[in-house]
């Protein structure tokens, strides 16, 4: 009897052994990253109007106002162009993540983005 269950024993064992593959399976990991487009609202230049010409003011109205009108014109003109850094500076950050985002696709790795750098305000230098 104790023959008959040792046999047993020993089938099963031989029966669930080669039930098994020979290699485990591995799990394959496709990554793919991407980023949406920028609106083109977002990246093109805004339009740098110049002040207008001191002359034609000068005919117009007095010496006051004349100078009220330039000195608003000018000021709208360095907001458009600090409009313009930024917008520049967001087509730069957006370039070197859609970069990124490539470069791990091409390597079938996950991204690891990089934060925008802060704006600087005009006339000051960013170190690189």
């Amino acid at each position: 009897m104790k023959h008959i269950l040792r046999l047993a024993l020993c089938i099963a064992a031989l029966l669930s052994l080669t039930a098994c593959p020979a290699s485990l399976p591995t799990l394959q990991t496709k990554y793919n990253n991407w980023m949406p487009d920028l609106p083109s609202t977002l990246t093109t230049p805004c339009p740098v109007a110049p002040p207008p010409d001191k002359t034609a003011y000068t005919t117009m109205t007095a010496e006051g106002k004349e100078d009220a009108w330039n000195h608003s014109y000018s000021a709208q003109t360095v907001n458009v162009g600090n409009c313009n850094i930024d917008k520049a500076q967001l087509r730069s950050w957006w370039t070197q993540q859609k970069a990124i985002v490539d470069k791990a696709n091409a390597a079938n790795q996950p991204a690891t983005a990089v934060a925008p750098a802060a704006a600087s305000a005009p006339g000051t230098k960013t170190s690189s």
